[in-house]
């Protein structure tokens, strides 16, 4: 899975990437809570844009009434996808992985996000239109704040960064398999020196695609021009970027796979069917847990998307 074995790497369309982010964001949590912000996405993608752009009360009424449009057609159709799609996934790890599966694993993710942009891009266009010249200055000054902390945060000496992505490996598997062995831990760790380390790059690209992202905000791109220029931009694949860490990235993949006992496996199986009831769960409707419109959002939810709502974990997630 990319957005852990590279969590020392990470790499707005911004209605597009926030629904993707919440999405990760409740498959994370549980029970009714994780219902009740599916449910609710609507109100919780508009604050934390509203928290990038400042935004007037008339463009939360707009971005709320086309997400929730959006979500519906999500709900209906992409829900299931993603189901018929993880119930692939656990057929196939149930004997192994090939690299043919590999790449079918990130091709269908991608499509996934083609087909978000698909769908968004014209209300997106639509609601961006909106957009003063203050609020885009602000948030091309907020993500690059983030951009900064970042680097704080990751911009330690290479070997220890390679270090820390190597353990952050090892947690994330361990959640899905149960316990490594010492020597299954030891082996993952060589394997993880083996994947480059493309911070700078990264840095670099992320910075490149904010650019290009404001240069779409402040052109004078009619709807339809600006609609095209946010589909071109939001599914271009960061694997034509970074192809060789892509690369490494697989043989990881598959060398690890190679690792697992039947036992992990069949826990590997057991947590992916967990997966899909989760996602099953948050495909049913419930009006008994809609946040009312003129309810302020409860502090103790947005506590519980505290470490996911950033948009800089928005625009990686755009540049996959």
């Amino acid at each position: 899975m990319p957005s852990e074995l590279a969590i020392a790497n990470q790499k707005p369309l911004l209605r597009l990437a926030c629904t993707i982010m919440f999405l990760m964001a409740v498959l994370s949590l549980s029970g009714c809570f994780e219902r009740l912000v599916y449910n609710n996405l609507p109100v919780f993608i508009t604050w934390e844009i509203d928290g990038y752009f400042d935004l007037r009360g008339e463009q939360k009424t707009l971005l709320k009434q086309r997400l929730k449009n959006h979500q519906d057609w999500h709900r209906q159709q992409e829900m299931k996808a993603y189901v018929d799609f993880i119930y692939e996934v656990k057929a196939g790890v149930a004997d192994g992985i090939g690299e043919r599966e590999i790449d079918w694993f990130f091709l269908t993710i991608n499509g996934f996000k083609v087909r978000l942009a698909q769908e968004m891009a014209r209300d997106a266009a639509v609601f961006l239109k909106t957009l003063d010249a203050d609020q885009i200055a602000y948030l091309r000054e907020m993500l690059l704040d983030e951009n900064n902390e970042f680097l704080e945060e990751y911009g330690e000496d290479q070997d220890t960064r390679i270090e820390e992505r190597g353990k952050a490996a090892i947690k994330f598997i361990e959640e899905w398999v149960g316990k490594l062995s010492r020597e299954q831990k030891d082996e993952i760790m060589m394997l993880n020196r083996d994947v480059p380390d493309t911070l700078d790059e990264w840095l670099t690209y992320r910075v490149e695609r904010l650019d290009d992202f404001v240069d779409i905000l402040e052109s004078d791109y009619t709807i339809e021009q600006m609609e095209a220029a946010l589909r071109e931009w939001f599914i271009e694949p960061w694997t034509s970027r970074f192809s060789e860490y892509y690369k490494s990235l697989k043989d990881m993949v598959f060398a690890v796979d190679k690792l697992l006992t039947h036992q992990q496996r069949l826990r590997l199986q057991r947590e992916i069917q967990r997966l899909v009831n989760k996602i099953d769960y948050m495909r049913q409707a419930s009006v008994h847990n809609d946040i009312q419109p003129n309810v302020g959002i409860n502090s103790g939810v947005l506590d519980g998307l505290q470490h996911t709502s950033s948009l800089g974990v928005t625009l990686d997630l755009a540049t996959w």
